[in-house]
């Protein structure tokens, strides 16, 4: 679900995560990591359309606050890099 005024009301995006979703963060203003345990997707304007791009599971999604290394997270202690 989306907002743009703090959660006072929410829109559906067009293209939506396929599956449960834990964990979502931003890579810059408009690209956006979403991943859970069905699987990783990701949207390029702002969380409108999203693409799935992993069926592996994972719990929780993190950007560096310097540079663009995103890690995430997952069962049995896995840690990966998403390298795009």
């Amino acid at each position: 679900m989306l907002t743009n005024d703090g959660g006072k009301t929410w829109q559906k995006p067009a293209t939506p995560v396929l599956g449960f979703r834990s964990a979502v963060t931003y890579i810059n203003s408009k690209t956006l990591v979403a991943t859970g345990t069905s699987g990783t997707d990701i949207s390029t304007d702002g969380g409108q359309n999203w693409k799935h791009i992993s069926d592996k599971s994972f719990n929780a999604v993190q950007k560096a606050k310097k540079g663009k290394q995103v890690i995430l997270a997952g069962e049995k202690g896995s840690v990966y890099q998403l390298v795009f």
